[in-house]
């Protein structure tokens, strides 16, 4: 069975405004005008707002009206990170995981990953997912692995999904369970994987009947209708 694994995720979108300059900074961005933009996401930063804290880290890390700066993204997304900031949480994980400020820290990723993933973030439990996988500067740990898997396919992440199914196909970390792998495998089908569609094939009639197939695909329609009602 050939194995899947999914790769960390580096999301750089804005989170929703929380304050009108914020608004006003974000516009301007999303205009090309980064000079505004910075202006306004500096004069929130240094107010304390998280949002603009995370919003200007977020140029710093991109080199988007200054120069590219990671140690100065690492700065302003730990100001908002401390503040609860769940997706300048995730991005600080990923400057330690990465070392794109410095010394590349494992644990500090994780501890911040973990603390976006608490609060519900699926991108940090898919971070989460790949460094227990594959034992990424800590030891291997495929029950976590299966756990993070789990929480980030829920959330509807198709990386997620793919390898949340192929783990209960193959019993990795978690009970084998090749009706729930059907059912994760089959809504990635639906996003085009031909992994999910490979995977699905190693699933026999005698594991997985026919009438229980259609029972699984009719659950399954029916999650992502839900999803796209969100």
């Amino acid at each position: 069975m050939r194995r899947i694994l999914v790769t960390l995720a580096f999301c750089l979108s804005f989170a929703a405004p929380a304050a009108a300059d914020f608004e006003a900074g974000r516009t301007a961005y999303q205009n090309g005008d980064h000079a505004t933009a910075l202006k306004e996401f500096q004069a929130g930063a240094d107010d304390g707002e998280a949002e603009a804290q995370a919003a200007l880290g977020i140029m710093y890390a991109r080199g988007e009206g200054v120069e590219k700066d990671m140690a100065q993204a690492a700065a302003w997304f730990t100001k908002a990170a401390e503040q609860g900031h769940l997706h300048a949480q995730h991005l600080l994980g990923r400057i330690y995981h990465s070392g794109a400020a410095g010394a590349r820290d494992v644990a500090k990723a994780i501890l911040w990953f973990e603390k976006a993933s608490d609060g519900g973030y699926a991108f940090s439990q898919l971070a989460l997912l790949a460094i227990y996988y594959k034992g990424d500067g800590v030891p291997q740990d495929l029950v976590k692995a299966a756990e993070y898997a789990r929480l980030a396919a829920e959330a509807g992440l198709a990386n997620a999904q793919l390898q949340y199914g192929y783990m209960l196909l193959a019993g990795e970390g978690v009970e084998r369970q090749p009706q729930e792998a059907y059912f994760w495998l089959y809504l990635v089908t639906q996003e085009g994987s031909q992994d999910a569609v490979s995977l699905l094939s190693q699933i026999s009639h005698d594991e997985v009947s026919s009438e229980q197939r259609l029972v699984i695909e009719r659950r399954a329609n029916d999650w992502m209708a839900k999803q796209k009602r969100r």
